[in-house]
């Protein structure tokens, strides 16, 4: 089969390619969270609109990959990365200039979709690359460090940019990255036909509207269900019975197709089951983040750009996590061991936090933490996506893999942050009035941060400092609520990683199959939609 590259390109320099083209396209998004702050107060909107943006770049992803293979095959490699760079770089261009944030929302979704594309282009070069045998563990133990790498690294970068130029400029910065990416997919890219071309037919375009509209519709519940006080908005109801209904629509329609746009039989496997459980189960550590974020905003009164420094200190576990994987399954370690070391990790990063955490941390408390964090992040991302792949069929592992992207980056996410922002809420204000029920003029410590904060007022009158006063007893108590609220549910999250090892530790998991991930190459090769392998 031909390679998609130019045939007067020096071998060497089509790697290095491919991997700067591989950077931008792994940081396109519709929204940058290091930038929410600055842009909730730009357009004056909330901030759940652009978590609400967020998770639909996801949800297009989901929608893509199960149609991306159809695409594959009827169009070069070439033509699908023009397409997707050339309306990734509108799409950004519209999120930079429009001020509703409802365009920004919809063009997150197109975004999403738009870059699968492009990834699984890049992707399925480097895999190649990376294992000529086709070998899945070695491939993930590579790819995934250097894509949440880059993913850590372009969070500080875009936070940089915000901080020094303003939210916008983020969007203008990743349009110049999109026409680099064009010349570059002119440049190292030919234009020949397809030696196979096949036919795009069997998409049903009302099973992806199903998919796309039920997804959105709990995007909005997951996202303003807190906003909207849950049950009690009609919206809320509407938008559940909503996708309740879209979501058995699309069921039924899948099962009733000769040619579903997505096969649920995966579900029958053991391994897929379980693997998805995990993955599921996992949202509970990883959408954990909002907590931190209480820990260093609320508490700690840190920047965005300041935070997402701090973030980087993930990245020295993700690459342990990813030599420990290489080392795991070169050796053909079981499933059951890294996938135990990874909950460990996440249930570590819990234990710390909750152990130190105060209002006079600083930096360097976060470290060991986050360090376990990309640790755990890293060996469950492996050792999961390789155990739900394991005895697959390629088929198989797409429609499975589609699904493990839907559950690990927008249904665990989402439903675990959404109940940890309502728990930060509820929690915040009943420890609010436990603490200020037990305050007492009479107590030494109250009247010292009363009096001490008006002394900078006196010069203004009594009545001004008595405020000052009273606004200094009111800070005080409201960083004690969120301190409290922190560490009761940093304690429940840790409970439940002890409860997760002890599940783990009574399953039995099926042995590595190693002359199946092996023989991952040959299985893509049987699709003749593939045209690989690379020179």
């Amino acid at each position: 089969m031909k390679s998609p590259f130019h045939a007067w390109l020096p071998k060497p320099l089509i790697p290095l390619g491919v991997l700067i083209l591989l950077m931008p396209t792994l940081a396109l998004s519709g929204v940058y969270p290091a930038n929410t702050a600055d842009m909730v107060g730009g357009l004056g909107t909330l901030s759940e609109y652009f978590m609400m943006a967020n998770y639909a770049a996801t949800i297009g992803m989901f929608c893509a990959y199960p149609i991306m293979l159809k695409v594959k095959g009827y169009w070069n490699s070439r033509t699908i990365l023009l397409v997707s760079f050339t309306a990734t770089l509108l799409l950004s261009v519209v999120c930079a200039e429009t001020t509703y944030p409802e365009v920004i929302v919809a063009a997150s979704l197109l975004i999403g979709f738009f870059k699968m594309f492009a990834m699984i282009e890049l992707i399925i070069p480097i895999m190649f690359m990376i294992s000529p045998g086709g070998d899945r563990a070695r491939f993930y133990t590579f790819f995934y460090p250097i894509s949440i790498g880059i993913g850590q690294v372009s969070a500080y970068v875009t936070a940089f940019i915000s901080y020094e130029y303003g939210w916008s400029y983020v969007y203008y910065v990743m349009v110049i990255a999109s026409l680099v990416c064009l010349a570059f997919t002119l440049l190292l890219y030919h234009n020949d036909p397809l030696e196979k071309q096949i036919p795009i037919e069997n998409i049903d375009g009302l099973s992806l509207l199903l998919l796309s509209v039920s997804l959105m519709l709990a995007n909005y519940v997951l996202c303003f269900a807190r906003y909207e006080n849950w049950s009690d908005s009609l919206l809320i109801q509407g938008a559940s019975i909503g996708f309740i209904i879209t979501l058995l629509g699309f069921v039924s329609r899948q099962n009733s197709l000769t040619h579903p746009l997505l096969d649920l039989s995966v579900l029958k496997s053991k391994n897929v089951r379980l693997a998805l459980f995990l993955i599921f189960v996992m949202g509970i550590f990883f959408a954990s983040s909002s907590l931190q974020s209480a820990i260093t905003s609320g508490i700690l009164r840190y920047d965005a750009m300041t935070s997402a420094q701090l973030n980087l200190w993930m990245l020295p576990g993700v690459f342990l996590g990813g030599v420990i994987c290489f080392i795991w399954f070169n050796y053909q370690g079981g499933f059951k061991g890294i996938i135990l070391l990874g909950f460990a990790a996440f249930t570590l990063y819990h234990v710390i936090l909750y152990l130190t955490v105060s209002p006079d941390m600083g930096l360097q408390d976060f470290h060991i933490a986050l360090i376990a964090k990309g640790l755990g992040m890293i060996l469950l991302f492996v050792g999961l996506g390789l155990y739900q792949a394991n005895k697959m069929t390629m088929v198989g592992m797409i429609n499975s893999g589609a699904l493990m992207i839907a559950i690990r980056s927008f249904v665990g996410p989402a439903l675990f942050s959404a109940v940890y922002a309502f728990a930060l809420y509820q929690g915040q204000q009943q420890h609010l009035v436990d603490l200020a029920g037990k305050m007492d003029a009479l107590d030494p410590q109250v009247t010292a941060r009363y009096m001490a904060a008006p002394q900078s007022g006196l010069s203004q009158g009594t009545e001004v400092a008595q405020i000052m006063g009273a606004r200094a007893l009111s800070g005080s108590v409201q960083v004690q609520a969120i301190l409290v609220t922190v560490k009761e549910w940093m304690g429940f999250i840790s409970i439940a990683g002890f409860v997760t090892l002890a599940f783990v530790s009574l399953r039995s998991f099926q042995p590595v199959n190693k002359r199946r991930l092996v023989n991952l190459r040959r299985r893509w090769r049987r699709l003749a939609l593939i045209p690989y392998p690379i020179p």
